[in-house]
C-alpha cells in the first residue's frame, strides 16, 4: 500500500493561538473517536520536558496549538480526557511524560502505533522508517529539525510543516498497520491495555519515593546510591541530571577514596561541593560497596 505524498504549500493546519479558536477547534474534534497526537519538546538543561506545541489531527482537522500563548489549555485537555477517544501517538512515552507533568493529565486508550510496528517485526521502527516501508513516504527527520528550539516564536514555517506532518500520517500509517493484523481487534485491544500498564510505570516515577536504579543491578553500590541522589535532586530542581554531576563523574567518585569533604575538590568543581559536597560525602565515604 502506498499514499500519494502531500507537499508542504497544499498541506492545510490551523495555527492555534488564543482561547477563543481552541474552544472553537475543540468542538470539531469532540464527536471524533480517534485523534492522531503528538507534541514537541525542549529538554536541554532541564529534568522536565518543557512544552513546546501540541499537534492533533482526527482525519478532517488539523492543527498546532500554541501552549505558550494560551492561558487555558482545559477545553483541549477536556477532549483527551474523554475514555471513549483513542489516542493515537507514537512512541508516547515522552509525550505523556510532559503532558502528566504540565497537566496532571492521565490519558486512557492511548495506542502506541509503534508497538504495532514492532508487533509486525519492523526491523526499523522510527517514524520515517515505518512510513517509508509501509506507505511509501519519506519525510524529513533530520536533527536540525527533531531539536529546534520548540520554544521560539514565531517558529519557521518549515518546522510547522514538520510537526503537522507527524500527525498528518500517523492516522493513515495506523489505518495500514491495522490491516495487516488477521485479528486487529484483538491485537489494538492488547496494545492499547500494554500501552495502559507502561502508563503506570511513567506516572509513577513522579512520586517522592521513586527509586530510579535498582542496587540489585549494581555491583558498585555507591554507584547506584549517587545516581538516584542525582536523580531526586534534578527532579525535585528541574535541572537535567549531568548539570548536578555527570556519569563519568560518579563513576569515578563511586570507587573514589574520600576521607574529608575537602577531597571532594579533586572530582568536583567549586560549585557542586558547595550546593551539595555535604550530600556526596555521606554516601561515597559512609557508604559500603
Amino acid at each position: 500500500m502506498s499514499l500519494e505524498k502531500i507537499e508542504p504549500e497544499n498541506l492545510q493546519y490551523e495555527w492555534v493561538a488564543s482561547g477563543e479558536h481552541l474552544v472553537t477547534f475543540c468542538k470539531k474534534l469532540s464527536t471524533k473517536k480517534i485523534l492522531a497526537l503528538d507534541t514537541e519538546f525542549v529538554r536541554v538543561k532541564t529534568f522536565y520536558p518543557q512544552l513546546g506545541i501540541i499537534q492533533v489531527f482526527d482525519g478532517d482537522n488539523l492543527a498546532i496549538i500554541d501552549p505558550l500563548a494560551i492561558d487555558d489549555l482545559s477545553p483541549f485537555i477536556d477532549i483527551l480526557k474523554k475514555d471513549e477517544i483513542v489516542k493515537l501517538f507514537f512512541a508516547p512515552d515522552e509525550d505523556i511524560t510532559l503532558l502528566y507533568h504540565h497537566f496532571k493529565l492521565k490519558m486512557n486508550n492511548i495506542l502506541d502505533v509503534q508497538l504495532l510496528a514492532k508487533k509486525l517485526d519492523y526491523k526499523k521502527v522510527s517514524f520515517d522508517a515505518v512510513l517509508l516501508e509501509r506507505l511509501g513516504i519519506s519525510i524529513d527527520k533530520s536533527d536540525e529539525l527533531r531539536r529546534q528550539n520548540w520554544q521560539k516564536r514565531p517558529l519557521a514555517k518549515k518546522a510547522l510543516d514538520y510537526a503537522a506532518f507527524d500527525v498528518f500520517y500517523l492516522l493513515p500509517l495506523f489505518k495500514a498497520l491495522k490491516s495487516d493484523f488477521s485479528q486487529s481487534k484483538m491485537v489494538i485491544k492488547q496494545a492499547i491495555l500494554e500501552q495502559n500498564q507502561l502508563n503506570e510505570k511513567i506516572y509513577q516515577r513522579f512520586n517522592d519515593n521513586y527509586v530510579a536504579f535498582k542496587s540489585s543491578k549494581y555491583r558498585n553500590k555507591k554507584q547506584c546510591k549517587l545516581l538516584n541522589w542525582r536523580y531526586g535532586v534534578a527532579k525535585k530542581e528541574d535541572k537535567a541530571q549531568n548539570f548536578i554531576v555527570n556519569k563519568q563523574t560518579i563513576v569515578k567518585l563511586s570507587t573514589a577514596i574520600i576521607h574529608r569533604k575537602t577531597d571532594l575538590y579533586r572530582y568536583l568543581e567549586h560549585w557542586q561541593v558547595k550546593n551539595y559536597g555535604d550530600d556526596i560525602f555521606e554516601i561515597v565515604a559512609n557508604s559500603k560497596n
